[in-house]
C-alpha cells in the first residue's frame, strides 16, 4: 500500500476507529518489539492478558451464534479483518501458552468466529 492511499484510508476513519487502531498498534508494537529484543513474558502476564482476551473470545462467540457476521456493527472497530488482526496477534504472542486448554480453546474460538486459520 503506498502512502498516499494509507494516508486516505486513514483520513477516512471515525475518530473511534482511528483510536482502536492506534491503541490495538501500538500495544501489538510494544509486545513485538519486546520479543524481538529477545526478552521473554513472565507466564502470569501472558496467563492474565490470554484470560481477559479467551473472555472476550467467548463473549464474541455468544453473540456471533445469534447475529452471524452482521454482529461488528454493534462494536468500535467494526471492521472484522482488522478484529481478526489484533485477535489473531494475540493467539501468536500467548503461543508460549499453546499447550494450555485456555489457549487451545481461544483459538478454536478465533477460527469459529472469524471463520479463518489463523
Amino acid at each position: 500500500m503506498s502512502l498516499s492511499k494509507l494516508f486516505w484510508w486513514v483520513y477516512q476513519l471515525s475518530p473511534v476507529e482511528l483510536v482502536w487502531i492506534l491503541l490495538v498498534c501500538t500495544l501489538v508494537f510494544f509486545l513485538l518489539l519486546r520479543r524481538l529484543r529477545g526478552r521473554s513474558f513472565p507466564a502470569a502476564m501472558l496467563m492474565l492478558w490470554l484470560g481477559d482476551k479467551l473472555s472476550n473470545m467467548r463473549s464474541f462467540y455468544r453473540i456471533w451464534k445469534n447475529e452471524g457476521d452482521g454482529m461488528w456493527q454493534s462494536f468500535n472497530q467494526k471492521d472484522s479483518a482488522q478484529q481478526f488482526w489484533y485477535y489473531s496477534r494475540i493467539a501468536e504472542l500467548t503461543s508460549p501458552l499453546k499447550d494450555f486448554p485456555a489457549w487451545q480453546e481461544y483459538n478454536e474460538l478465533l477460527k469459529i468466529v472469524f471463520g479463518k486459520d489463523n
